[in-house]
């Protein structure tokens, strides 16, 4: 799991209180993905399969096929029907999956298009909901404020860095 992975990790555990694994192989070509996420907190469970991308610097998304930056890449990553059958066999199958991409707001802004265009086109056309780094790490940030102690290393870094 990278570092923005682990980022995203924390925040599901310790902020959403959802279970988690990671780095699931699906294929032939170890493909794999980033996150699963359970919320067994509801009346009905629900499972969120996970795609990290934070990109930073002049790095934008686009509409093409490039592993890089490309919105037809992301979208086939998450609406990958190997990847779904994996999922059905990991998980129980009445629990309904939420695809969900996350990463960085500015990823999602070119000269062409804003950020609303690209939620709107990952949502209606691909039912993937797209959620912020950003968010995440002020979300985590408040948990760390919150606290007085903590055995994840995130957080303990979030706390000192509020602290110190």
């Amino acid at each position: 799991m990278n570092v923005n992975e682990r980022i995203v990790n924390c925040w599901l555990t310790k902020c959403r209180k959802m279970l988690t694994t990671s780095e699931i192989i699906y294929n032939n070509f170890n493909a794999a993905i980033d996150l699963l996420a359970i919320d067994l907190q509801n009346e009905k469970p629900l499972a969120w399969d996970i795609e990290v991308k934070l990109r930073t610097g002049g790095i934008h998304i686009a509409l093409n096929n490039t592993p890089q930056n490309g919105y037809y890449h992301f979208r086939d990553q998450l609406n990958n029907t190997d990847r779904d059958q994996h999922l059905r066999n990991i998980i129980f199958p009445s629990i309904e999956i939420e695809k969900i991409f996350i990463t960085n707001r500015k990823f999602l802004r070119n000269k062409d298009k804003n950020n609303e265009y690209w939620e709107s086109k990952f949502k209606t056309e691909e039912n993937i909901t797209v959620l912020y780094f950003e968010d995440i790490i002020t979300e985590l940030q408040k948990k760390a404020r919150q606290i007085t102690t903590s055995n994840d290393e995130i957080l303990q870094i979030l706390r000192l860095h509020n602290t110190l």
